[in-house]
């Protein structure tokens, strides 16, 4: 099985992270958690996370491409994805582990307001009508594709997925908000959505997968029942002890299984998938609702203006709540909140909407 890169490792293991363990079985993190509160991009978690090689892996083939629905141009090298709902699997967690959403659980969702989304995105904050202006690029540690773009640091690094939107309208702003941003301004937001392919520094495509971490846990389980056969061993057992090891192992055994389905399903779609428990992708010719940080992350290269965003963007056209998953909503953790935001931000911005 083929290693991945340190960086690919640390954003994959992120991910991991979420996917296989208990609380993730448990909570789900929905729309309206903070992206410093949720385990999707606040992890520092170092353990690594194994990837296997497509079978036609290749340098990302981008050569300045431009078409008449995308006012930015793919430059070479970059890992671009451009969500298209024919060609991509949109779920969640909670559907790959087939748990339906728990009503009562944490993270169901808080209306998203701007003292919220400031809170989210470190920053003050824009409230803006935009259209997604071309591809997407996809960052693991500062680094797309095989190009760097801004150096590791523990703070304000890319990660994840930033999309390219061209500005509608200005709409709203916390009150210390400033900014030369307006109509017609074109920058880079980010999403709230994981892909499940990545491509290294050398130009292969990798899949995301959990085997490391299946690993990791099987070597937990040892260690629990080499402390099982010790606490036997002994003149006088501990009841409770023994309890505590056994309940460990069954936490254990369940992250494993949430392991195995992950990989199940990344390589039933070939990595054609995307994880959606944060944020559904923005697709394009549709008008959203976006809160995005003022201040662009620093320390780029490339000439773009990447801005923190708060994880869902909100399309108001409807006359009603538009379903994000279809009859598999029933799994979608943060749906509560999402309705009820989408709802406020139709009553407060909707006249910003209509056709």
């Amino acid at each position: 099985m083929k290693k991945l890169t340190k960086t690919a490792a640390l954003i994959l293991s992120t991910l991991m992270l979420f996917g296989c363990t208990d609380n993730s079985t448990q909570s789900g993190v929905g729309d309206t958690t903070p992206p410093s509160e949720s385990s999707v991009t606040g992890s520092k978690n170092e353990s690594k996370v194994e990837s296997s090689a497509t079978e036609n892996s290749s340098t990302p083939d981008n050569s300045n491409d431009k078409s008449d629905e995308n006012l930015v141009e793919n430059i070479d090298g970059y890992q671009t994805f451009s969500y298209d709902k024919n060609k991509y699997v949109k779920t969640t967690f909670r559907r790959i582990y087939n748990l339906k959403r728990d009503g009562l659980g944490a993270f169901t969702g808080e209306t998203v307001t701007l003292p919220l989304a400031r809170y989210a995105v470190q920053d003050e904050v824009l409230v803006i009508k935009c259209k997604v202006a071309g591809d997407s690029y996809v960052f693991q540690n500062g680094r797309s594709g095989i190009k760097t773009v801004q150096d590791s640091s523990d703070d304000n690094v890319l990660n994840g997925v930033y999309t390219p939107i061209v500005i509608e309208e200005v709409i709203d702003k916390t009150a210390d908000a400033v900014t030369d941003l307006k109509t017609g301004d074109i920058i880079y937001i980010q999403e709230g959505f994981n892909v499940c392919e990545f491509t290294e520094e050398n130009g292969n495509t990798v899949l995301m997968s959990a085997d490391e971490a299946i690993k990791q846990k099987k070597e937990k389980i040892a260690e629990y029942k080499k402390y099982i056969e010790e606490e036997n061993a002994k003149k006088e057992p501990s009841e409770n002890s023994l309890k505590d090891y056994e309940a460990n192992i069954a936490v254990i055994e369940e992250e494993i299984k949430n392991c195995n389905a992950i990989n199940d399903f990344v390589h039933s779609h070939n990595g054609k998938a995307v994880i959606s428990d944060n944020g559904s992708p923005m697709e394009k010719d549709v008008s959203y609702l976006a809160f995005v940080a003022v201040t662009p992350i620093p320390g780029t290269n490339d000439g773009n203006s990447y801005h923190r965003a708060y994880p869902m963007k909100y399309d108001l056209a409807y006359d009603d709540v538009p379903s994000l998953f279809g009859e598999d909503d029933i799994y979608f953790q943060g749906l509560y909140g999402y309705e009820k935001s989408w709802k406020a931000m139709k009553e407060k911005y909707g006249e910003h909407f209509k056709i």
